[in-house]
């Protein structure tokens, strides 16, 4: 793409050249900045109804981070008429303002709503074109002001320093061809983006078919089948068992690792304390962990666990497991199930693939103990009945479901990685736009 003919110093060392004819200006006197209305929980369930003449209610959770939308139709309405609340008009923009979505979560608004005191409506005048607008609040000009004024425990940025946050605008015509140029080739972008999206979808169904079939009915298609007896397993082949857990493996719920007065948290510890969401995608992650002594480790040795031991969340993540490859490096709190499979009986890869399947998550649906979250007893963890094929049967179900799986998840990982280029595509793509590195007023759309 074509640069400008002519740039000049925009006279702020940040900034950089500009082009010639391009102004630097505060927020303020472009565009009406306010951030919205807080919505107490009794006025939640008010205005849960479906009401007449009414606008949605717009929170931050109500726009995809990713794909910067807005759900319209998240159940809440107010009266339009209701002088309580602050409108975002049609054709403004809303950014987060407050919290870990703070500068992150935006959104263009494509009909009247009422919004939440987190959000920040951007309403431009009649000399700027909206989109550009909105645009130029994605570039790092902007983000940098917005990030170096962010203040608070949780992080925010308040409306007046935003207001004065220096800003490039171009001529409104000028405007609006960088605007109607951007809003094409982003519209672009998120469809290929979609389409990859909805393609890791498929993978990930794909894979689960391919695990739920291998554990349950084998990957031979001509074996014969025998009814289990059991609802959620169905035919199974006929020479496999039906067994539980606790009749070939070691199931405790330890426990655990609780925090006292007398330790903190060694960052140079040897010992990692594992919980719940260190335990994804059959891997052990080091993620907000604590790390603990050598000497604390041998008093908290019943948490301990070993190599072939397998990890499984009995609150919140349940349907994820994960296997223990080294011995003594790591604990459990109290939440999470010790599973320790008796090798002579069964293969511990076999066992980690019947736990994350969909025959067992039925099994805990069925059994679980709590209205708030997944919840399973240790009692009914012993229980789990699995379809258990001979020992030799098993080590080949592992090796032609590691084999199908590893052609899954090499284009899964290819996928996902086209995914991030795209996206750092659009954000530069954006940058170099909205900041004057390039001129678009000649460029064809296609």
């Amino acid at each position: 793409m074509m640069k400008y003919d002519n740039y000049k110093d925009s006279g702020i060392e940040w900034i950089g050249e500009i082009p010639e004819h391009w102004d630097i200006s505060k927020l303020k006197f472009h565009c009406k900045i306010f951030n919205g209305d807080s919505l107490k929980d009794d006025e939640k369930i008010k205005y849960s109804a479906m009401i007449e003449n009414s606008v949605p209610y717009v929170s931050t959770k109500d726009i995809d981070l990713d794909a910067s939308k807005i759900d319209y139709h998240n159940g809440l309405r107010i009266p339009i008429d209701n002088i309580k609340f602050k409108i975002a008009p049609k054709n403004s923009f809303l950014i987060c303002i407050e919290g870990g979505s703070a500068g992150r979560k935006l959104a263009f608004v494509d009909e009247d709503i009422y919004f939440v005191n987190k959000l920040a409506c951007f309403n431009s005048n009649e000399n700027n074109n909206s989109k550009y607008l909105f645009f130029y609040i994605q570039s790092p000009l902007f983000q940098k002001q917005f990030q170096i004024s962010m203040s608070g425990l949780i992080g925010g940025v308040a409306i007046s320093l935003i207001r004065n946050f220096e800003s490039l605008f171009p001529p409104i015509d000028e405007q609006l061809s960088i605007a109607n140029y951007l809003d094409h080739k982003t519209t672009q972008i998120d469809t290929l983006i979609a389409k990859k999206q909805q393609f890791i979808s498929l993978l990930q169904e794909e894979r689960t078919a391919l695990i739920n079939q291998a554990v349950t009915k084998g990957l031979d298609p001509k074996v014969k089948m025998k009814d289990s007896g059991i609802e959620w397993l169905g035919e199974i082949p006929e020479h496999w068992e039906v067994k539980k857990l606790k009749f070939f493996c070691f199931i405790t719920k330890l426990s655990g690792f609780e925090y006292t007065k007398e330790w903190e948290t060694n960052e140079n510890g040897e010992i990692i304390a594992l919980r719940g969401y260190n335990i994804s995608n059959g891997k052990v992650n080091d993620i907000k962990t604590e790390r603990i002594s050598s000497e604390l480790s041998l008093k908290l040795f019943r948490s301990k666990l070993y190599k072939n031991d397998i990890v499984y969340p009995c609150t919140g993540t349940i349907g994820n497991a994960a296997i223990i490859q080294e011995n003594d490096k790591y604990h459990i709190n109290q939440n999470i199930a010790r599973i320790n499979p008796n090798t002579d009986l069964v293969y511990p890869e076999f066992l980690f693939y019947n736990l994350i399947a969909d025959a067992t998550k039925k099994q805990i649906d069925f059994n679980n103990s709590s209205s708030m979250q997944p919840v399973i007893l240790i009692g009914d963890l012993r229980n789990i009945t699995i379809a258990f094929p001979p020992y030799e049967e098993q080590f080949e179900l592992v090796v032609m479901i590691e084999k199908a799986l590893k052609k899954i998840d090499t284009v899964f990982n290819n996928s996902l990685q086209e995914i991030e280029l795209l996206k750092e595509y659009k954000t530069a793509l954006i940058s170099e736009v909205v900041t004057g590195k390039v001129d678009v007023r000649k460029e064809k759309l296609n």
